[in-house]
């Protein structure tokens, strides 16, 4: 008799402990957003509109490098394209440049670094040939990460042409980067 009071005692002991404790819960509500993913990440400032020269994270990008490709949408008689690109020098550090497809054959592609933290680029067809018309790639721009934290692209200088070097009115969309561990 004795050893079945203990055993109910000790079942109601534990049942009482267990209702007590709360089952553990979840620990809180959320903390804030979570942490960036790590590696490099772009993040274009908008959506790129007709008539546009702009920037997107290219699909080669991993934790140590940023392949950004400098591309146009929906353009028109596009010749060419001069433009400075200021990226920050704390994050990155620019490597190499590939030529995209976008101008087609007989084309100069010139990229130096001007400054720390400038590109200075160019990139036109030659001779008497038509510009291109839609959308493509004009050059894929290398990065290395050099630090963390986030920081932004901006085109400075820039200019667009037709056949002719007749100037071409387009928008320069940049943005953002993000570098974590």
């Amino acid at each position: 008799m004795r050893s079945r009071r203990l055993l109910a005692l000790s079942v109601a002991v534990t049942v009482l402990v267990g209702l007590a404790c709360g089952g553990g819960g979840g620990g809180g509500g959320p903390t804030g957003p979570p942490p960036p993913a790590p590696g490099i990440n772009f993040t274009p400032e908008s959506n790129a509109s007709a008539e546009s020269v702009f920037l997107q994270q290219g699909g080669q990008t991993s934790a140590e490098r940023l392949f950004l490709d400098v591309r146009v949408n929906q353009v028109e008689d596009f010749y060419g394209v001069a433009f400075d690109l200021e990226f920050p020098a704390h994050l990155l550090t620019w490597v190499d440049v590939d030529e995209g497809g976008f101008l087609g054959n007989n084309t100069s592609l010139e990229v130096v670094e001007g400054s720390p933290g400038v590109l200075v680029v160019g990139h036109t067809r030659l001779g008497s040939q038509q510009g291109q018309n839609g959308s493509g790639i004009l050059m894929t721009l290398e990065f290395l990460s050099a630090g963390t934290g986030s920081g932004q692209f901006d085109f400075e200088n820039e200019q667009a042409f037709r056949t002719n070097s007749f100037p071409q009115t387009v928008d320069f969309i940049a943005g953002t980067v993000s570098v974590q561990p």
